[in-house]
């Protein structure tokens, strides 16, 4: 009895020695890729920023329809109506949703200028950045294995630095880049969608078995007024709402019919008032004006750029 409890305890304290070992050489064998991870988010966000500083001020339009975006605002703001009939003296034929107008007109001062849009611009970008880095980090702390390994230290360090990968592939992106600066509405729905899968994320259990919290169920159906948002911003926001409702009816198909139902009625409310009180020049100028016909050099055109803008981030 003595001899096997002496053994146990050898047993123990060997094994809390190499364990005490071997944390210097799982630490240094860490600091080299996290040395690498941390230049090259440093990289991203100094590209960010200097890109912010070069075109956030740039008083004059630039190519991508900001002048056109200015004017739409500006007229949204003075109780315009950019929705209904084309008349010779205002022809607007493919106008975005109202709410980039709304807010652009919102935040800029008496004096129009492209600056205020083009920073709402930046901060959506900035925003989406976060929304990908906070469900990383939640998605990893959620589905990680119980202690003691790796340990909720260790897990914490993975999905933040996932997180940031995330997020810094995200400002990298040459895209990002080009319409974080611009007076457009596209970085306002990525944001928007960006949260919504975040919502998800956060709000659905870890396992699809596990009855979900009503606090954090709460969240999955938040995500439902996020991307009616995204799509009140921009008429092509679908990428975000069709994987969120993918992922829930493959969880649990009764739950995640009951949120593509909710997600169709309140998105499609206010698309059937603004169509009905523009005497159906709403859908006009949301979709049939805005389809184009099938080309196949810009379908081409379109793979290239993104397996070469887009390759890391897929």
């Amino acid at each position: 009895m003595a001899a096997s409890r002496f053994s146990d305890a050898l047993r123990t304290t060997g094994a809390a020695a190499w364990q005490m070992g071997r944390r210097p050489a799982v630490a240094g064998a860490l600091g080299g890729p996290l040395g690498v991870l941390a230049l090259l988010l440093w990289q991203a966000g100094a590209a960010f920023v200097d890109n912010a500083n070069r075109w956030l001020p740039y008083p004059y339009p630039r190519p991508g329809s900001e002048g056109l975006m200015l004017y739409e605002t500006l007229l949204m703001r003075q109780g315009g109506d950019l929705y209904g009939p084309i008349t010779p003296d205002r022809f607007i034929s493919g106008p975005y949703p109202p709410v980039y107008y709304w807010l652009a007109g919102q935040v800029m001062p008496d004096v129009p200028g492209f600056f205020d849009g083009r920073s709402l611009s930046m901060w959506a970008a900035l925003a989406a950045a976060t929304a990908a880095l906070l469900t990383v980090l939640v998605t990893t702390l959620a589905t990680a294995p119980a202690p003691p390994r790796p340990g909720r230290g260790a897990t914490l360090l993975i999905g933040l630095a996932g997180g940031l990968v995330a997020a810094g592939l995200w400002l990298a992106a040459p895209p990002v880049l080009i319409w974080a600066t611009r007076f457009r509405a596209d970085m306002l729905m990525m944001a928007f969608m960006a949260a919504g899968l975040a919502c998800v994320a956060l709000g659905s259990p870890p396992s699809a078995a596990a009855p979900p919290q009503s606090a954090r169920a709460l969240l999955v159906w938040a995500a439902i007024p996020l991307f009616v948002l995204a799509l009140y911003t921009k008429q092509t926001a679908l990428a975000g709402p069709a994987a969120a409702a993918a992922y829930l009816l493959v969880r649990d198909w009764r739950r995640g019919l009951a949120w593509v139902g909710g997600l169709l009625i309140v998105g499609g409310i206010p698309f059937l008032a603004l169509d009905l009180a523009s005497s159906h020049w709403f859908y006009l100028k949301m979709i049939v004006y805005h389809n184009l016909p099938w080309s196949r050099s810009t379908f081409t055109r379109l793979i290239d750029a993104w397996q070469q803008d887009h390759l890391l981030l897929i």
